[in-house]
């Protein structure tokens, strides 16, 4: 339980009785307190942490707080309790503070303004890990313990104390602060630490020499840095995770470089002699260049790398035929969905790997071979199509799964294929998710379409099935501009797809639900689409031959935001809700799917 690790910690600390009352959220911020001693510990909420950015901005955390008409003094940070908060930025401490527990802000990238307290005499083991945006914390000389890496890759640290061989971690210690670089001293020819919020286009003053280990670690707002020619030594890691620098020269002049200097650099320009050059890390070498992207050469068959600039959705050349290891990898990406091009056949070792953006993968037909690891910790996924009828090749497991062992989200693949895919190789790993993009039976006139608006973003459309028909072809427009086409055979199949721009908001439009068979004709399930929109539906069915032999269309408008409280001919209020990928209604004591279908 956290509350014994924090009795566990205030004792050590402060001699304070047990906990009594846990997670109690006062004024956005959540407690432990304790109702002997009336002190109050700041922490997250739950028995375990749930990292998921619940602290964001800046933070004020009071030197007393009332709860149930009783006083209490807040008198540490506990364990763990802003850990993981990448989005937040400041955290002003009250002199009532006397402790920081272990990790108590580990992995807060964006931290950039902290003082630590005069009242504080203890700091717990990697209490501000990977705290990168720290740029200058002073540590006041009434801190008297400070447990192993506490201050783990912050830029720099002042400390007037003796004990500078301390095992804390800083990359810098009193070192010489120049804008949002840290030198050994001002003559600038040691660079031992940068800011994770330098931003845009950097110059290195040419007295440079070396480049400290780790030194740039997690710069993921620079997009161009120059290395001057005196440059002689980078250490290791000292780029790493730098996933927006689309391409960094190093100089010939540089003698020395250690391991892993460049990981996960999309692309590194080097001509010199030194050898050993995959052990540094980058994403490729010397590869050709398109804007965010990076070829292994100017055929643009292979994708190595993408620049973590990119936002939203992306749309790969139909060239592409293999979309290399790592190329997509990297916790900071801010890709959503990778529009992948009707060639794709290989995807790489890692290569989407910590997409925590990532919410809709559309793999084409073509893909048939998938290496380990290709999805892992994309925990964001709502969407996983697989369009291919045979099941690609797997050489491991490509998702990661929760605690429990499932898959986070369904895998959806052609109806005639799903036992195949359940069965096969890797595949049959997650054959509890995975199931058909199918169809049913419902009535449909012959002499035209029928679109009906179900949510916001969501309409149903209705279409005439012909027995001669081989394919369906249904386009959505907005403002004469074709969002999206999908192609249907005579089994209900989704065939082929191709999306048009995103929508106003820069999220994906059209993301595949569930499409139903009925008995004369076809209806499927649109989703995301702008609310408040006058669209266009067209519907063109043709035959072996391709001959045409119906094209209907029509005119429909989504509902407003928030219209789906009013989606009821009996009044009876909507919600929205999205389980397993899926959007549903809940109406009154039932759940429906968006086109009416009772589930439970």
């Amino acid at each position: 339980m956290k509350t014994k690790l924090f009795s566990l910690l205030l004792a050590l600390t402060m001699g304070v009785g047990t906990i009594a009352a846990s997670d109690i959220k006062i004024n956005d911020i959540w407690y432990d307190l304790d109702e002997v001693s009336q002190t109050a510990v700041v922490t997250y909420k739950g028995d375990a942490p749930d990292w998921d950015n619940r602290y964001t901005g800046r933070v004020v955390i009071p030197a007393k707080v009332k709860y149930n008409n009783v006083t209490y003094d807040v008198i540490a940070v506990g364990n763990y309790a802003f850990r993981q908060c990448r989005q937040l930025s400041e955290v002003v401490l009250p002199n009532s503070i006397t402790s920081i527990g272990e990790y108590a802000f580990g992995g807060c990238y964006a931290l950039s303004k902290f003082s630590i307290p005069a009242s504080v005499t203890y700091i717990g083991k990697n209490a501000f890990y990977d705290c990168s945006s720290l740029l200058n914390l002073e540590i006041p000389s009434t801190v008297t313990t400070i447990e192993s890496n506490a201050f783990n890759y912050v830029a720099n640290i002042v400390y007037s104390g003796t004990d500078t061989n301390a095992p804390w971690g800083a990359r810098a210690m009193n070192g010489f602060v120049d804008g949002y670089v840290v030198y050994k001293d001002n003559t600038k020819a040691e660079l031992l630490a940068c800011s994770h919020l330098a931003k845009g286009k950097l110059d290195l003053p040419s007295t440079l020499t070396t480049i400290d280990r780790y030194a740039f670690q997690y710069c993921i707002y620079l997009d161009s840095l120059r290395l001057p020619n005196s440059v002689k030594t980078i250490g290791e890691g000292a780029f790493y995770l730098c996933t927006t620098l689309i391409s960094l020269v190093v100089p010939k002049t540089v003698t020395s470089i250690g391991n892993t200097a460049f990981r996960l650099v999309p692309n590194v320009i080097y001509n010199g002699s030194l050898t050993s050059t995959s052990n540094w890390g980058a994403k490729s070498l010397n590869g050709f260049v398109d804007g965010d992207l990076v070829y292994s050469d100017d055929t643009q068959t292979t994708l190595l790398a993408v620049s973590s600039n990119i936002k939203g959705q992306l749309n790969v050349p139909n060239s592409v035929k293999i979309i290399d290891r790592y190329a997509f990898s990297s916790m900071f990406a801010g890709i959503t969905f990778p529009m992948l091009g009707n060639s794709v056949q290989s995807i790489g070792m890692y290569a989407f790997n910590s997409c925590a953006n990532l919410t809709t993968v559309i793999l084409p037909a073509t893909v048939n071979n998938i290496e380990k690891y290709a999805f892992q910790s994309c925990e964001n996924i709502k969407t996983f199509i697989s369009e291919a009828t045979t099941p690609p090749t797997c050489s491991d497991v490509i998702f990661s799964v929760d605690g429990d062992g499932h898959l986070r989200h369904r895998i959806y693949v052609p109806a005639g294929s799903l036992s195949a895919y359940k069965t096969a190789t890797v595949w049959s790993t997650y054959k509890d998710s995975i199931f058909p993009i199918t169809a049913e039976v419902i009535k449909v006139s012959d002499s035209k379409i029928i679109v009906d608006p179900v949510t916001d973003i969501s309409a149903t459309i209705k279409w005439p099935k012909r027995d001669e028909a081989v394919t369906y072809t249904v386009k959505i427009e907005l403002e004469e501009v074709a969002k999206l086409t999908y192609v249907f055979d005579n089994e209900g199949q989704l065939a082929t797809t191709a999306f048009g721009a995103p929508g106003k908001d820069g999220d994906t439009r059209g993301v595949v639900t569930t499409a139903r068979a009925i008995a004369d004709g076809w209806v499927y399930v649109f989703e995301g689409l702008e609310p408040n929109s006058n669209y266009k539906a067209i519907v063109k069915a043709e035959d072996a031959a391709s001959v045409e032999l119906y094209e209907y269309s029509t005119t429909f408008k989504t509902l407003k935001r928030q219209a789906i409280d009013q989606v009821s001919s009996d009044k009876v209020q909507c919600t929205k809700e999205l389980r397993d990928g899926q959007l549903l209604i809940r109406r009154g004591d039932k759940t429906y799917t968006v086109s009416g279908q009772v589930i439970e």
